[in-house]
């Protein structure tokens, strides 16, 4: 049996064999570790797919968009100080918002596809999603009931403050409803709260007062909250304006 003598056993030769025989065992795992980085990268720019199927068109409905998709082509909604007189929730409000609340107003043009950044929150019009409030109804009995799509412009008001355990609220002055386009998209409104989007108990819920709040996706799970801790939204579709707070 030939025997290597200790210098050809640490010739460069072998060496550079031992270093091509560790990259190519090690070559599957790099190829997967690139798979699952280009899977993660391209899943946040996927196109959104159905959160539910039934018979009923109104519960088939696409998920919302990413936060980071709605910052993109999102306008900045400016500070007022009061608000149209139109605004009627306001007004009845008014005088229940905390010291910190903040008011904004932005008009939306119901034909198109729009987002505005609210504070520090955000909310997401896809175009035909806004019922016409001069005959659409509202309430409970109405969420999942077809309507006339609203097609001309509407200002709305919307109040944000930070309640007194630290949870971002927002609430809506104008009462209307939504219903799905015929691509199954509904509204969404994002809401920044760092340290509730990083916890699993983290979601958004109806208040139909400030602090008469209900999770909505008890009874209807396409409106269950999705969060993104990167960046501090938690976010989820909605039926309706009113108000809307952080739970964790």
């Amino acid at each position: 049996m030939l025997l290597l003598s200790p210098e050809l056993r640490t010739t460069p030769l072998a060496s550079a064999n031992t270093t091509m025989y560790s990259i190519t065992k090690r070559l599957p795992k790099l190829a997967g570790l690139a798979i699952i980085a280009m899977s993660a990268a391209c899943s946040s720019d996927r196109v959104a797919s159905p959160i539910a199927e039934t018979s009923n068109p109104a519960m088939n409905v696409l998920a919302p968009a990413s936060p980071s998709a709605v910052m993109q082509s999102a306008a900045v909604a400016p500070q007022v100080e009061t608000p149209a007189p139109s605004s009627g929730r306001f007004h009845a409000m008014a005088a229940v918002y905390p010291s910190n609340a903040v008011s904004f107003q932005f008009t939306v043009n119901p034909t198109v596809a729009q987002s505005f950044i609210v504070g520090t929150h955000m909310v997401n019009f896809p175009a035909y999603t806004i019922c016409n409030p001069n005959n659409s109804g509202y309430g409970a009995s109405t969420w999942l009931t077809s309507c006339t799509k609203l097609t001309t412009s509407i200002t709305i008001t919307a109040t944000t403050w930070t309640d007194a355990n630290g949870r971002a609220q927002i609430d809506f002055a104008n009462a209307i409803r939504f219903y799905p386009n015929n691509s199954s998209q509904l509204p969404a409104i994002y809401l920044r709260d760092a340290t509730a989007s990083m916890s699993s108990y983290g979601r958004v819920d109806y208040c139909a007062s400030i602090d008469s709040c209900v999770n909505e996706a008890a009874t209807d799970t396409t409106l269950a909250t999705q969060r993104d801790a990167a960046t501090g939204f938690l976010f989820r579709l909605v039926r309706h304006f009113s108000g809307y707070n952080v739970w964790a």
